[in-house]
């Protein structure tokens, strides 16, 4: 996809046929396309400011479409919770080893020590776990959105007829 994103795009019906295999609803069209990997061109233009009325493209349907857009082609939020979860519950333990180191030599721990292994521990824990159920939903999503394992824009024997009918 452009950088600059795109306002609306011109397909072959080859690129529609394999569109309409897709069956989800809530995946940014743009993305869709651009992950189905045919060839694309971009034709960049000046876009002149609106004339008249205003645009219905609100701050809610452009957040909508990043949640899409992210939540339709990547794991990788769910994969940084996990992340995250084991950090946290590492640091929790490592604190938990220093609050017992202290409480053996003789510095007893204080009760905002003892509240925070806990908070840091079970948190990590709980977001780690998370991270884990979110990927067997991701893969279960994945797998529902029946999505093709792959396109195949052309292929020899359809080369060859064309080529032998021209």
């Amino acid at each position: 996809m452009p950088a600059t994103g795109a306002d609306f795009c011109l397909m072959d019906r080859r690129v529609v046929n394999a569109l309409c295999e897709f069956s989800e609803t809530n995946a940014s069209l743009f993305a869709l396309i651009t992950w189905m990997g045919f060839r694309q061109k971009a034709i960049p233009y000046v876009k002149k400011a609106r004339l008249h009325g205003r645009s219905g493209w609100n701050l809610e349907k452009k957040l909508k479409l990043v949640v899409d857009s992210v939540t339709s082609f990547t794991y990788v939020p769910i994969r940084l919770m996990s992340y995250l979860g084991f950090l946290v519950a590492v640091i929790g333990f490592f604190y938990a080893a220093l609050v017992i180191f202290n409480a053996i030599h003789g510095h007893p721990p204080q009760g905002w020590a003892s509240l925070m292994v806990v908070i840091l521990a079970i948190g990590g824990i709980q977001m780690l776990m998370m991270g884990v159920l979110g990927e067997y939903v991701w893969r279960t999503l994945d797998e529902s959105r029946h999505r093709p394992k792959y396109l195949i824009e052309a292929s020899t024997e359809h080369v060859e007829h064309t080529e032998s009918s021209h």
